[in-house]
């Protein structure tokens, strides 16, 4: 954007293993390409011949003659931050936190814009490594076992941490909790309205937590749903009417910022949140919890069944849905992407095949970690075709 670049293009497999690495187009706002240019794009790429594909120069020649620009992108994205958060906050509260790069490209800018704030900071998997330790550079609890133990050990307050390419994020409470990215969104939009004093409106993909919706509605907030994509989410926050917009996958942005997921921010304003409050974040949630309710979730990865006709099945589901699940009545069914299930008592059930893997995510949320069990298996009963 500050190149007034046409669009720029990233090698990325995102939080996946390096041998899904693939090319992701950026167009000029700095957001996610919609389907209509990214179906444009591919209708392109097959019409190339060889000649064309194989047309190439050594790196330094490029250089030499002008071609190619070598840029540091560090010191007008720390500026940016600037902009965006309160960093003197950080630096008053004296926060102790492990940054965990996963041996991603967030390995010199997470712990770097944290000491810059004024942090004490233990960096974690910071050397270069193209294939991420032999695993996928995730943020899920998971993979974050050893930043888990960091925090305990060492009695820090938070454990951060950023995915492969720096789009997501990964918390960790002072106690080695893990914090889920659909309680982080919540969070981040109560400390953004509460202590920042913004407003605006909040957005989330359809399979995301309600937990952010009740918080938007004590705060008399505007809440959109979206399908599945940051690209959806990315093209509301263009308007410039929306406070935060982000996704249970573990992508966020904000105001004034780009329209597409920053792990490095996310991080970031939950660092500041514990300056403000000055207390862990599982306590800050129980507050958050006592006003606004409780609310479990959980996201299930089911393998399919070889012999499954998932076709067949849709189309079942589309013609004579189920109308009780766990035994609460459905109130509504949700079409946006994929069949969400929506109860009377706010409890919802989310199935949405994988766009990336031969699976189902079978999404549940309720009040109780017995009712969102509950839900869950009832979504795998449905994706055996027992319905």
């Amino acid at each position: 954007m500050r190149n007034n670049a046409s669009g720029g293009v990233m090698i990325t497999a995102s939080h996946n293993p390096p041998h899904y690495n693939g090319f992701k187009w950026t167009p000029y706002w700095g957001g996610p390409a919609l389907p209509e240019i990214t179906n444009d794009l591919e209708a392109r790429v097959q019409g190339l011949t060889i000649a064309e594909v194989e047309k190439h120069i050594p790196f330094e020649h490029g250089v030499t003659a002008g071609i190619i620009k070598v840029e540091d992108f560090h010191a007008n994205y720390f500026k940016q931050l600037d902009t965006l958060l309160d960093l003197g906050a950080i630096k008053k509260a004296g926060l102790k936190i492990a940054a965990d790069s996963v041996n991603g490209a967030a390995r010199t800018y997470l712990r770097p814009v944290l000491e810059k704030a004024g942090a004490r900071v233990m960096g974690l998997r910071e050397e270069r490594d193209v294939l991420f330790g032999g695993h996928a550079p995730d943020t899920d609890e998971e993979n974050l076992k050893v930043l888990r133990e960091t925090v305990v050990k060492n009695k820090l307050n938070l454990g951060l941490a950023c995915d492969g390419d720096a789009d997501r994020f990964g918390i960790i409470d002072s106690d080695g909790t893990w914090i889920s990215p659909n309680l982080v969104l919540g969070l981040v939009l109560e400390h953004l309205v509460k202590n920042r004093g913004l407003k605006g409106k909040f957005a989330r993909s359809v399979m995301t937590s309600h937990f952010a919706d009740a918080i938007a509605r004590h705060h008399g907030l505007e809440v959109r749903e979206t399908a599945v994509g940051f690209k959806h989410i990315g093209n509301l926050l263009r308007t410039g009417q929306y406070l935060l917009g982000g996704e249970e996958s573990g992508g966020l942005s904000i105001m004034n910022h780009v329209p597409e997921k920053d792990g490095i921010l996310a991080c970031l304003l939950i660092a500041e949140m514990v300056a403000y409050e000055r207390k862990p974040i599982k306590k800050i949630l129980a507050d958050l919890n006592k006003r606004v309710g409780n609310f479990v979730n959980s996201r299930v990865n089911l393998k399919l069944d070889r012999n499954l006709n998932m076709d067949v099945l849709v189309e079942r589901l589309r013609v004579n849905p189920p109308l009780n699940l766990a035994g609460a009545s459905v109130w509504r069914i949700d079409h946006t992407d994929g069949f969400k299930f929506i109860m009377k008592d706010g409890s919802w059930l989310g199935l949405r095949p994988s766009g990336t893997e031969p699976l189902v995510r079978i999404y549940a949320e309720a009040a109780t970690a017995q009712k969102t069990a509950a839900l869950n298996e009832a979504g795998k009963k449905i994706m055996s075709g027992k319905f």
